[in-house]
């Protein structure tokens, strides 16, 4: 079964909400989720393989040239495999589509593996938001791609 990326839809929330306790990643409810697909500032892909959604992305338009990724993230044993890889590029390109000129992001400063997966990717830290996550609390560094 080959993996492909596509644009997330109403009837994906629910696997995205499951996805995102299982990585630990910031929740959105139901509501959030439906509200962020209608925004036409949204970009929110699926990661597939065959009919499984197996990642996801969300990120929006906050200014005419500035994307800022909120959440990305593949199943746990997926990951490694460049899964994450393929739905970063097809979030990049689309930011790219668009026109924009950067994309934004806040992570984990205990996350490592994502830290070092954005910045292989050309991102660069810009500063630390303290306590910026909560459950459990945590600093979040601020990470910026040029595109």
């Amino acid at each position: 079964m080959h993996m492909y990326v596509t644009k997330l839809e109403k009837y994906d929330i629910s696997r995205v909400i499951e996805l995102s306790h299982q990585l630990g990643l910031c929740i959105w409810s139901e509501l959030s989720l439906q509200q962020e697909l209608q925004n036409k500032d949204s970009i929110m892909l699926k990661l597939c393989k065959g009919e499984s959604i197996i990642g996801f992305s969300a990120g929006r338009t906050v200014d005419d040239r500035v994307i800022e990724l909120f959440n990305i993230g593949v199943e746990i044993d997926r990951q490694g495999n460049g899964s994450g890889q393929m739905l970063f590029d097809e979030f990049r390109e689309e930011c790219t589509k668009i026109g924009a000129e950067k994309i934004l992001l806040e992570v984990r400063v205990s996350n490592a593996r994502a830290i070092h997966f954005y910045r292989k990717n050309g991102f660069v830290r810009l500063g630390r938001r303290p306590r910026f996550y909560s459950d459990p609390v945590e600093d979040a560094f601020t990470m910026e791609l040029r595109l």
